[in-house]
């Protein structure tokens, strides 16, 4: 008699990116349970980037990806390059950035095999190409190159601490990002 039960797959999620432009991309476990980022030592990831918060940003696992909450931090987690004021989904592909550190969401099957060099090349490409775009495509994005500089971290603190200063509140985004379903 056959059987028409499916095998489970088992599904890891990553944080793809680095932590300074001198440092390698790395990719971080999410693991499934909650899962924090920050400044703080004890973060689940660790930034050590005077834009990123003690306790920035948390990540949970759910059902079709992950959970992301932005934990009041001062400089904000974006998501796609649009801002969040309340719990989403992200999900494969989405760019998630931290203050100005920004990571890739990767989803990855039991089934897949290793990634290559290569391919660990052309998924960073990718994502700094996509981020570039959103960037560009942004109606209130700074002329002087500001938002590109900040984020490949290429700029003086004091510099964004001063431009922090003077600019006016970020304004609620409405797409972008996926709401959490109920």
């Amino acid at each position: 008699m056959l059987s028409n039960t499916l095998t489970a797959q088992r599904v890891t999620w990553l944080l793809s990116g680095q932590l300074a432009d001198d440092q390698p991309v790395r990719n971080v476990r999410v693991g499934a349970s909650r899962f924090t980022v920050g400044r703080k030592p004890e973060a689940s990831l660790c930034i050590p980037s005077p834009t990123v918060s003690r306790e920035h940003a948390e990540l949970t696992v759910v059902d079709r990806g992950l959970l992301l909450r932005d934990l009041g931090s001062t400089n904000g987690t974006s998501v796609n390059g649009v801002r969040i004021t309340e719990p989403c989904t992200v999900r494969h592909g989405d760019l998630i950035q931290f203050g100005q550190i920004v990571f890739r969401v990767v989803q990855q099957r039991a089934e897949s095999g290793p990634q290559t060099i290569q391919d660990d090349s052309c998924d960073r490409a990718l994502a700094m190409i996509q981020f570039d775009q959103l960037m560009t495509q942004r109606a209130d994005a700074p002329q002087d190159g500001f938002s590109e500089r900040a984020a490949r971290g290429r700029f003086p603190f004091r510099e964004f601490r001063d431009r922090r200063k003077s600019r006016s509140p970020v304004r609620r985004c409405g797409g972008g990002h996926r709401p959490l379903s109920q």
